[in-house]
């Protein structure tokens, strides 16, 4: 087998990034302001680079070693072919549909309008504690609300929800 030495420092903060340091170096993966907290520069290079892979709705995620920025990662999830119809049905229904996601602003506008949520009900890069308070906030102008939910991040706002749906990974949180 291969030997990894241990890492240090390792910390987390959910719905920003990681950090540790690795044989003496600090590495640090997350998203913007989790690279300016760890007192990294993003140069219009990279910044470019990410708003490219934004627009086109994927997450771009930083690496850096020793505060130099040395790659971007993109991950996106995979629209199910039924949330189309089924967006479109709630509406139907007269029923607003939001998105509020961790996702940056970009990202957030991209999915939506794949799906045809308006703009005004879209809420972007927002932490776990804001998802609970966006679903308080509807609940005290009188709303009844359904929460969908896929990971961790989601939990604390899934509870507050009049109803909560975990699916997918939020369903080991939920369990």
């Amino acid at each position: 087998g291969i030997s990894v030495p241990d890492v240090e420092e390792f910390e987390v903060t959910p719905g920003r990034g990681v950090s540790c340091v690795y044989e003496g170096s600090k590495i640090v993966i997350g998203n913007r302001a989790w690279m300016v907290h760890n007192n990294n520069i993003i140069s219009q290079e990279v910044e470019n680079a990410m708003t490219k892979l934004e627009r086109q709705g994927k997450t771009a995620i930083m690496v850096s070693l020793a505060s130099e920025i040395i790659g971007i990662l993109a991950v996106s999830d995979q629209l199910k072919k039924e949330s189309i119809s089924t967006v479109r049905a709630l509406h139907k229904l007269g029923l607003n549909v939001w998105l509020v996601t961790g996702d940056n602003k970009r990202t957030a506008s991209f999915i939506a309008s794949q799906v045809s949520i308006p703009e005004r009900f879209v809420v972007a890069e927002v932490m776990p504690e804001g998802k609970k308070e966006k679903v308080r906030e509807l609940q005290l102008m009188g709303e009844v609300v359904a929460m969908i939910g896929d990971g961790i991040n989601d939990s604390i706002a899934l509870a507050k929800a009049d109803v909560g749906i975990a699916v997918g990974a939020g369903t080991q949180v939920a369990i």
